[in-house]
């Protein structure tokens, strides 16, 4: 199963090489490839590009702060989904990353966000139905 990793300059954390290694580890005959463009702008026409060879697409860029030009990126991804047919994972998504000040603390947070995508990438492959509403009642419910 081809997997393309699709990424931008300015997201500022790459962690497409623990991302490989977990997806590799849960999905047996995972083709991967990564792929980076300069910014966030290029990530649709070149997630167009990748739908053409693979089975899903995982397009990661992290933002400081929520503007229309992020609601205008995710917009465009959907509209190339709905083009090809090809699913887009949309990993994109509000981070403090440059508020990290060690190496360790940039290992796990990479750690972490590798984690996190691999498990959602496994679940849209092989159990959407993981996606389904969690319909329990709080413990102590405060409404009634």
């Amino acid at each position: 199963m081809k997997i393309a990793l699709l990424s931008e300059s300015k997201t500022g954390i790459n962690i497409f090489s623990k991302l490989r290694e977990k997806l590799s580890a849960k999905i047996a005959d995972a083709e991967i490839e990564e792929h980076f463009v300069p910014s966030p702008e290029d990530l649709p026409l070149k997630a167009k590009e990748l739908t053409e060879s693979n089975a899903i697409v995982f397009v990661f860029s992290l933002y400081p702060e929520k503007d229309s030009s992020v609601e205008m990126l995710v917009e465009k991804l959907v509209d190339i989904e709905l083009e090809t047919g090809k699913k887009i994972v949309k990993a994109i998504e509000q981070s403090e990353i440059e508020d990290i000040s060690t190496e360790e603390q940039l290992d796990e947070e990479r750690d972490r966000l590798a984690e996190k995508w691999a498990d959602t990438i496994v679940k849209i492959l092989f159990s959407p139905k993981d996606f389904a509403p969690n319909e329990e009642l709080p413990e102590n419910p405060s409404i009634f």
